[in-house]
């Protein structure tokens, strides 16, 4: 039996032989190669001998890509010939299973993090700099993955579709489809073998504690059952929302309307306060990962003079309060970052002393 996903090549070949137990033997021409579905019959290539190659005595391959959009399933490749006039044939079976999906791209831990690169910087009153923040970097991915490993789940909510065998091969109770560290937060749709399972004929479990959600039962007063494709390969798909929780806090606002190209967000102060790198964000119904800060200006200026040479001055004058968030992170002008404020005095009258960029208009 030969496995290939859908949309890859697999090599196929076929051996002839003069008996049973004999030797190679060249056919009379090139055979033909036909490959069919065996649940359903359904021609996925029809019989050819272009691209057959002849790699040796008895011997004859085929390259064969199966369309990425192929029904996964058991398919049977038949080569056909003759062989000093009387007709032989060969058989493979051939496993094809389903391409990843675009909703299980984008779904890998690198980079998501349980602290932001922010937190570990304000603990430790440590400046931003381009060192630190490798260092940093490196630290929170190294304990992030470390706490997953420790825990055997991921923390992080991530919207995809994944698959599981069924039956698995290390037993099963035939009703029940165990997650392992799979952990599911809620379901959008569930199949098995090609057919949709309505939600109203299986059960999360553990309903008492859930979610996280670490198996799916199907109910025993429905006529949904697991199985019955092809292969017991990928038999079972759930689409839905994956991890420990979807607990969520909302931060603030967009401060620009996106498009479908945006690759940066612009956001107001108290998302810029809130969040760091290694944050994850949604907007709408997309998930994002914060993966780098740039500030941009926010069109303030210094309200009054106030600012000496030393660290010493713990209020800034402004001509708008209102337009920073605590805990949001200024520039002003080739400054360091003034980091953690917690109140702005606004006077009338702004003195232009000085540009203030903060993260109001922070890039993601």
């Amino acid at each position: 039996m030969t496995d290939v996903i859908a949309g890859q090549p697999v090599a196929l070949l076929a051996q002839f032989y003069d008996f049973s137990g004999g030797a190679l033997t060249d056919l009379d021409a090139t055979p033909t190669i036909t490959v069919a579905s065996v649940g359903t019959g359904t021609i996925a290539l029809a019989a050819t001998t272009s691209g057959v190659t002849h790699p040796g005595t008895g011997s004859y391959g085929y390259a064969w890509t199966p369309a990425a959009a192929l029904t996964p399933g058991t398919y049977l490749a038949t080569w056909a010939g003759l062989k000093t006039g009387s007709a032989v044939t060969a058989t493979e079976t051939i496993t094809v299973t389903a391409p990843a999906s675009a909703a299980d791209t984008g779904t890998s831990p690198d980079g998501i993090w349980y602290a932001t690169r922010e937190d570990v910087q304000r603990a430790l009153d440590s400046k931003t700099t381009a060192r630190n923040n490798l260092q940093i970097a490196r630290a929170l991915e190294d304990a992030s993955r470390a706490a997953e490993k420790l825990c055997h789940r991921k923390f992080f909510p991530v919207a995809a579709t994944r698959y599981f065998d069924w039956p698995p091969r290390a037993g099963m109770t035939p009703w029940i489809l165990r997650l392992n560290d799979q952990e599911l937060i809620s379901v959008t749709t569930l199949s098995s073998g090609g057919t949709v399972i309505p939600s109203t004929s299986y059960n999360l479990e553990p309903v008492n504690e859930g979610p996280p959600f670490s198996r799916v039962e199907i109910k025993l007063s429905s006529d949904a059952s697991f199985g019955g494709g092809d292969t017991y390969q990928r038999d079972i798909k759930i689409t839905g929302l994956w991890g420990y929780r979807n607990t969520e806090t909302t931060v603030g606002a967009l401060a620009e309307i996106l498009d479908a190209t945006e690759t940066s967000i612009d956001v107001d102060g108290p998302t810029s306060a809130g969040v760091g790198v290694g944050s994850i964000l949604r907007v709408d119904s997309e998930r994002m990962t914060v993966t780098g800060r740039q500030q941009a200006t926010t069109g303030q200026t210094l309200g009054a003079p106030g600012l000496t040479a030393q660290a010493n001055s713990v209020t800034v004058p402004v001509a708008d309060g209102s337009a920073f968030a605590i805990e949001e992170i200024i520039l002003i002008d080739a400054d360091d970052p003034v980091i953690g404020l917690v109140a702005f005095v606004p006077v009338a009258g702004p003195v232009p002393l000085g540009d203030l960029n903060g993260c109001g208009g922070e890039k993601r």
